[in-house]
């Protein structure tokens, strides 16, 4: 198989063919050689291999160029320290005797499967905790689905310098690996009957390893993300998964085949994710603390310290009252904005690599854009101002041509302009007349372009300038404060710093000081300098104070947006700026948002129109959740469905149903004739199709008239649990939805709002197509790989009857509503004809015909596109894989069916 068939083409997921297991004897694990120089037995450690790696490299990925982005280029490791890993994977029986029960005789040798990464990350501090060792995965709470797997470890953070129980690093495991990989001595494809083996039976490497190519793939600790044409020493993986959360498996398994079996390749044939379930998947573990670890950034950024999200987004939007939320902080380390953007749901650090160095960076109005400066507020000089994207890669940046600008603040004048307002130094405010030397500025932007500067008044009010221009605030050293015109001092002219004049109108200031008696007698103690956020209102008078968190003071605070939320920096007893908090002045309450060894200048935009009171009469918890970070991949595209459903369902008169080959075959733009909806997503199956137009569709559509169904036979042989109760079971805003009889009587005030805030995650690693028009490049059709073993699957089986049965339904439903059922059936490669499968998934064609024969007896309109693999699809351009067609493919498809709706 082609290694780009690797690529995770988010097709339907594979399920097990076979209940026989061959019952063998414990295999027995030879010691490495004595005179091996790569490895030794591990005597510490049983059942472990320690691989003697110090001083030595390899290299992952691979410059295949039909190798997918994700695997490109190769990219050198070295490593300065020795690491053990298990010999096999992780069994049934040892398992058990962590996580508790007991494994059958049958199965006691044979790889754990069915695991999530959190399960194995679970499962190793359990091992780290049974032999006396700290636990290398920290956590705060467990959530488990109703099989009892872990889908959600919530603040999960992964400790590279304790000694402990872990998984594999991929570095770690392709070194390992390198030592003796053999493909043709390992259970694939090809010679285990689509069926799992017990441990080791195909024999130990030199290196005393078994089973790296073949019998279950295997998690390894890293998040997901590029490589570099570079060398990275003692490499970690990507600081966090981006905005899906995606992990890497490595590895082949007893269903793959043996040309596809490689060291390079990451993933899988889907989206792996934390909360990812495959019989075909298990683990392995290493042991030992990494020295120095390196983080490298999807922009190629590599750090030793990464900034690790603490708060969830659920946590912010509890706060703000919506998703449309982002974090912008300065990374003290790197001189760089990194920024989080809650709306992605899962949640990423990104960072804008950059040679600016940027200080004070403040949020556009429309949360597109940040303006920074180059000095530090109390440090004197020249500073430039720049306005560049919020986005990590691709950030156009522009210079304010001035002779010096500094600390900028965005805001909109009553005119409706979009402006800046600055400072020409950023030096303290304590001696008069140097202060009153320099001045604060506005300059409009617009179009991405800067106007001319206006000046507003002496002095460097750099806290802030009311819209209305009658209060402006300083906090350099002294409290200063510009009241209509006129100069005050406030705070008895005591120091004090960080000064931040509120963005809601209120003209309240947060401040920090240093101690000072008027605070004590405020706060009713004693307390250290920044121990308390002061705020005082628009005449200086001190109205409230929030202390913080034990063990820590604030700096850098400023103001959310127009909220009653402050956010700021923790500070440590070591003077480390090590955390954001974000403070509820409602309740005074602090949450910190991220951890990391320094971090500056906080900066929290929250979106106006969708924050405080924006959903009206909706459960903001609820109300159009189609995903979070506990489902499946396929559910980010789901919930992007529902929100074009919800948005669009007045004018649509034409939907499509199935799975990821109607997603990307059937391009809705183009179809001319009609409304189409494409409510496709990838692992679609008939249990999903049935439940959104019986509920969604027929309640809400009220022109409908054809639906477009994928005819697809292996989705004959799925059950309800392996695609579409997973999304029903974990997604709020179905439940939700269901509650309130799917609102077939009217929509609530704030709904549609609710459903537009919700999470929707787009993720830049590993999907070639974007959420707008869901379509594949142009790559090739490959080779005719099978996945199954087809003789497994009769017409006979139970599940062929439940899907013929839902089959029945659909269509009854359309008949009653007066809807047209076009049955489609998707090219794939024409190959496949000489398989005697009908397609990657099975099953055989002699079954196919049989079950196509049956489907034609009901009132559909059927369109065969594939042809038994006789189609006119079949250049190269037409396909992404052997499964999916390419942008090209599905212009073709989608002409064909817009002029067969036009001829019905």
């Amino acid at each position: 198989m082609n290694p780009l068939f690797f690529f995770l083409v988010l097709v339907p997921l594979f399920w097990a063919c076979s209940d026989s297991i061959e019952k063998l004897s414990q295999p027995n694990i030879p010691n490495v050689p004595d005179d091996y120089e790569f490895a030794e037995t591990d005597t510490l450690h049983v059942g472990m291999i320690k691989v003697l790696s110090t001083g030595r490299s390899v290299y992952l990925g691979t410059n295949d160029s039909l190798a997918t982005s994700r695997e490109r280029p190769r990219m050198k490791v070295e490593f300065t320290y020795d690491y053990s890993i298990d010999a096999h994977e992780v069994t049934h029986q040892e398992f058990a005797e962590l996580m508790g029960g007991a494994a059958d005789e049958i199965n006691r040798f044979l790889p754990i499967r069915n695991m999530t990464y959190y399960d194995a990350v679970l499962t190793a501090n359990a091992k780290s905790k049974r032999d006396g060792f700290d636990t290398v995965y920290t956590y705060s709470r467990r959530n488990n689905n109703n099989t009892g797997n872990c889908i959600n470890l919530e603040d999960l953070v992964f400790h590279p310098e304790v000694a402990g129980y872990r998984l594999p690093t991929e570095a770690e495991w392709v070194y390992a690996a390198s030592l003796d990989f053999v493909p043709e001595k390992s259970w694939h494809g090809g010679n285990s009957d689509y069926d799992l083996h017990n441990y080791c039976t195909k024999g130990a490497r030199s290196s005393g390893l078994c089973d790296m190519e073949g019998n279950v793939k295997e998690w390894v600790n890293d998040w997901l993300g590029f490589f570099r044409d570079t060398t990275v020493v003692n490499y970690v993986g990507a600081p966090d998964g981006g905005s899906l959360g995606e992990r890497i498996l490595k590895g082949g398994s007893y269903r793959d085949d043996i040309v596809s079996i490689n060291m390079y390749s990451r993933g899988d044939i889907y989206t792996v994710t934390s909360s990812t379930l495959a019989p075909y998947v298990g683990f392995r573990f290493a042991f030992g603390p990494i020295p120095d670890p390196v983080w490298l950034s999807e922009n190629g950024v590599a750090t030793t310290s990464r900034v690790v999200p603490v708060a969830t987004a659920m946590n912010v939007r509890t706060k703000t009252g919506t998703f449309h939320s982002k974090l912008v902080f300065r990374n003290e380390n790197s001189g760089n904005i990194a920024f989080i953007d809650y709306m992605n749901g899962s949640l990423s650090v990104l960072e804008i690599a950059d040679t600016i160095d940027s200080y004070h960076p403040d949020v556009s109005p429309d949360g597109s854009k940040v303006a920074f400066c180059t000095k530090a507020e109390g440090v004197p000089g020249v500073s430039s101002l720049y306005v560049r994207d919020l986005k990590a890669v691709d950030s156009k940046v522009v210079k304010l041509d001035v002779e010096s600008a500094a600390i900028p603040r965005w805001g909109v004048t009553s005119a409706g302009d979009t402006v800046i307002v600055y400072v020409t130094d950023c030096a303290t405010n304590d001696d008069e007349p140097s202060w009153k030397a320099q001045s604060t500025w506005q300059v409009k932007f617009s179009n991405g372009k800067f106007g001319k500067p206006e000046k507003l008044f002496d002095g460097t009010y750099n806290g802030g300038v009311s819209d209305d221009r009658k209060l402006a605030v300083s906090g350099a050293r002294l409290l200063r404060a510009r009241m209509s015109d006129k100069d005050s001092l406030w705070y008895g002219g005591k120091q004090a710093c960080n000064a931040s004049l509120a963005k809601d109108g209120s003209k309240r200031t947060v401040f920090l000081d240093f101690g000072e008696k008027s605070g004590d007698n405020f706060v009713g103690e004693k307390y250290r300098a920044h121990e308390y956020i002061l705020v005082a209102d628009s005449t200086g008078k001190l109205i409230q104070s929030v202390k913080a968190p034990d063990g820590y003071t604030f700096d850098h605070v400023e103001w959310a947006s127009k909220t009653n939320l402050v956010v700021g920096t923790l500070v440590s007893v070591s003077g480390n700026h090590s955390a954001i908090s974000l403070t509820d002045l409602r309740d005074s309450s602090t949450l910190v948002l991220a951890e990391s060894e320094e971090l500056w200048h906080p900066c929290l935009w929250v979106n106006p129109d969708l924050s405080a009171n924006g959903t009206g009469n909706v459960n903001i918890d609820s109300a159009g959740m189609y995903y979070s970070d506990r489902l499946p991949y396929y559910s980010v595209e789901l919930r992007v469905k529902m929100e074009n459903f919800w948005t669009r369902m007045d004018s649509v008169t034409a939907v499509a149903m199935g799975s990821s080959r109607m997603l990307f075959g059937l391009y809705e733009q183009r179809i001319t004739n009609e409304k189409m909806l494409n409510m496709a997503y990838s692992s679609g199956d008939l249990h999903g199709a049935r439940y959104l137009l019986e509920n969604y569709m027929f309640n809400h559509v009220p022109h409908l008239k054809y639906l477009v169904l994928e005819i697809s036979p292996d989705m004959f042989w799925r059950t309800a649990d392996e695609s579409w109760n997973p999304v029903l079971e974990n997604a709020a805003g179905y439940a939700y939805d269901a509650n309130h009889e799917f609102w077939k009587d009217s929509i609530p005030q704030g709904f549609m709002e609710a459903v537009k805030d919700a999470p929707k995650p787009i993720s830049v690693l590993m999907h070639p197509y974007d959420f707008e028009n869901f379509l594949l490049p142009a790559t090739s059709w490959y080779s005719p790989d099978v996945n199954v073993d087809t003789t497994s699957m009769e017409m006979d089986d139970a599940i062929v009857g439940v899907n013929l049965e839902l089959f029945k339904s659909i269509v009854d439903m359309c008949k009653k509503h007066k809807v047209t059922v076009v049955a489609l059936v998707i090219p794939r490669h024409a190959g496949y004809k000489n398989t005697g499968s009908y397609g990657m998934y099975g099953p055989s064609r002699s079954v196919t015909q049989v079950l196509f024969d049956s489907l034609k007896t009901y009132d559909i309109v059927w369109m065969d596109e594939n042809k038994w693999g006789n189609h006119d699809y079949q250049d190269e351009s037409m396909a992404y894989n052997m499964d999916h067609l390419s942008y090209i493919g599905a212009d073709r498809l989608t002409e064909r069916v817009n002029a067969k709706l036009k001829g019905l």
